[in-house]
């Protein structure tokens, strides 16, 4: 990240001087920050370019075949190249790329299936004029994009394609309505009408007469038995650490985000374990357990420093707007406090950024029930509990009393419609539900929706992998029978046996070290202290509030007592321009903050609305202006 951009004309009537206006135009507003590495080739109708950040030590220049017909230039990291006869593995990053052009040259087209990595690969066939593109499995590196007659246009951001100026912006109603009812979009699409996100595992291929776009279906089975589970416990921890060897990849100085879970501590606890040296950062407070959790985990290991990433409203009424525009509308005010307050400041000196992300439902299992592995689920059932998981249920108390009709028709529509769409994408290749389930989280709320604070930081401060998502430790956990991995059993076991020291302090989720099994009593004492807090909220109409140990980035509090930050929300949604868009109704509205104020804990709706509000404001209206071509995130 920042990532690849470029424009491709499919006619010999475009005029230059507009194609060049256009490329300068989308090099200027993707570039963030100071000091980023940039490549660029003019070769005609076809020009690209490439940003990088300041501090990340791996820039790929493009790579020519030997004729100087070909090339190809890489955004992320491809970690191995197998080709489709199964033999001779290829890894290096100039191996692999020569390779894969050999293979076009052979056959017409990059083979995708044999790809290990997190990319997105541009190959340009200059003596045919046809241009290839081509992305990882889960296509965590976002890459947008844009063709009609005339132009194909891509980048790894929306506001890059806008600079097109013949493209109208247009929202697109199945987009706001996902992000209203999920807070996220679902599937491909974007905000605006007609610039769509590049599918995961797919191939585009684009010349003046045509446009081909192939996606490859997921397929995973389970083909090992139960009873070898001392041998899956050592598997796994291998390829677990593998997977993070493979993205240190010459990096020396890295930083972890560690919480009280267990998927950011066997990171950091693996990274101790290949002589790392490495500085965690944790969100919140000195109060908060997670922090307190984190700092037992440093406690433990030699070679780890630990640091508190302060959590405060302050940051969100001061970025909220350039985040928006930063993340193109794909954000929540949540991140902010988080991945673009003190860390951005903090994290720019190193080289490296690592997490646990969605280990616990890789690793552990955790969406899946024993119900799930032996029961014939009816498909209704089906599209219900996937409606659940990703998160429909939240706002649909407040649809009528919030919505105009038409709106609220459209938020129930839709909230079916996207999430039906998106399982018979995946039904296609897999039966198995545990899987289906997996994989629909992990294409919808986990791609677009948790993957909001790496675009934040990503694309202004440093590099951040997720090992849990490698295609080699992803192909052995969904072989084996969901049995092995649910409820956490392989995992605790990987830390007994291979970090007894971590299993030995307490799991945020339970209460309890690894060694015991979740305390009633714990769970008693949370009850309890919710119950008082809920007492204390709601008797004093909002006026006394307990601060919150359990959340780090506690938004409801704030809004309850902090004045600065409650008037920056009511400024956004009462504002004479917002409501006269007719999105909500500002009674509804007006309710749903002071529920807020006497206790209740709704600032996720009002989240969205806000963001909404201030995309259309950037997007819709114009005001992104002042943004484009002088803002830059150091001066922020």
């Amino acid at each position: 990240m920042p990532g690849i951009y470029g424009i491709f004309s499919k006619t010999q009537k475009f005029d230059v001087k507009e194609l060049n206006n256009v490329f300068s135009s989308m090099t200027s507003v993707l570039s963030h920050t100071n000091g980023e590495k940039k490549c660029k080739l003019d070769l005609n109708n076809f020009k690209i370019g490439k940003i990088n950040l300041p501090n990340d030590p791996v820039f790929y220049e493009p790579i020519w075949n030997q004729d100087h017909t070909v090339f190809s230039i890489l955004d992320g990291s491809i970690y191995t190249y197998q080709k489709k006869s199964g033999k001779n593995d290829v890894s290096g990053f100039e191996n692999i790329l020569i390779e894969i052009m050999k293979e076009y040259e052979s056959n017409g087209k990059i083979e995708i299936e044999g790809l290990h990595g997190e990319y997105n690969l541009v190959l340009f066939d200059a003596k045919n004029e046809k241009l290839n593109i081509a992305n990882d499995r889960w296509g965590f590196r976002e890459l947008f994009y844009y063709y009609n007659d005339e132009i194909f246009i891509f980048a790894s951001e929306v506001k890059g394609i806008l600079q097109y100026g013949r493209l109208e912006r247009r929202i697109n109603t199945q987009s706001m309505m996902d992000f209203l009812n999920y807070g996220y979009v679902i599937g491909d699409r974007s905000l605006i009408e007609g610039i769509n996100l590049l599918p995961p595992a797919s191939f585009i291929s684009v010349n003046r007469q045509a446009f081909i776009k192939k996606s490859l279906d997921f397929k995973f089975q389970v083909n090992l038995p139960e009873d070898n589970f001392d041998d899956y416990v050592d598997k796994t921890y291998s390829l677990l650490n593998m997977a993070v060897q493979r993205r240190i990849n010459g990096r020396k100085k890295i930083a972890v985000t560690l919480s009280g879970g267990l998927d950011s501590r066997i990171i950091t606890g693996l990274l101790h374990k290949n002589n790392q040296k490495l500085d965690t950062f944790s969100f919140g407070n000195k109060y908060c357990k997670e922090v307190i959790i984190a700092q037992k985990v440093c406690g433990k290991l030699s070679n780890c420093q630990h640091q508190i990433v302060v959590t405060k409203p302050e940051d969100i009424i001061k970025n909220a707007e350039s985040v928006v525009w930063l993340s193109d509308g794909h954000t929540n005010l949540s991140a902010i406090s988080t991945y673009f307050g003190d860390l951005r400041k903090i994290i720019k000196e190193y080289d490296l950024l690592m997490g646990g992300f969605f280990g616990d439902v890789i690793l552990g299992g955790s969406f899946t029930s024993l119900t799930d592995t032996i029961a014939d689920i009816p498909a209704e059932l089906k599209l219900d509990r996937l409606k659940f998981r990703a998160g429909a249920g939240l706002i649909r108390p407040f649809v009528t009393s919030i919505f105009p009709t038409d709106i609220a028709e459209s938020l129930d529509y839709y909230a079916v419609k996207s999430i039906e769409e998106e399982f018979k994408k995946i039904s296609k290749s897999i039966e198995f539900f545990p899987f289906q389930q997996d994989l629909f989280i992990f294409l919808t709320r986990c791609r677009r929706g948790y993957n909001i604070n790496r675009g934040l930081i990503g694309h202004t401060a440093i590099e951040e992998f997720y090992p849990f998502f490698d295609d080699d430790l992803f192909n052995f956990l969904y072989s084996l029978p969901p049995k092995v991995r649910m409820n956490h059993r392989l995992y605790i076991a990987i830390y007994k046996k291979y970090f007894s020291e971590l299993a030995d302090i307490p799991w945020f989720k339970t209460g309890v070290s690894l060694y015991k099994n979740s305390s009633w009593a714990v769970k008693i004492k949370r009850d309890i202290y919710k119950y008082i807090d809920w007492q204390v909220k709601r008797r004093s109409n909002g006026r006394i509030n307990i601060p919150n140990r359990e959340n780090y980035a506690p938004h409801n509090y704030w809004y309850r007592t902090n004045k600065s930050f409650r008037y920056f929300i009511n400024g956004i949604l009462l504002d004479k321009k917002t409501t006269s868009r007719g999105f909500f109704k500002e009674n509804g509205v007006l309710e749903i903050l002071k529920s807020i104020r006497i206790g209740w804990d709704y600032f996720y709706l009002i989240d969205r609305l806000c963001v909404l509000e201030l995309w259309c404001r950037l997007f819709l209206d114009g005001e992104d202006q002042k943004y484009n071509r002088s803002f830059n995130f150091d001066h922020n």
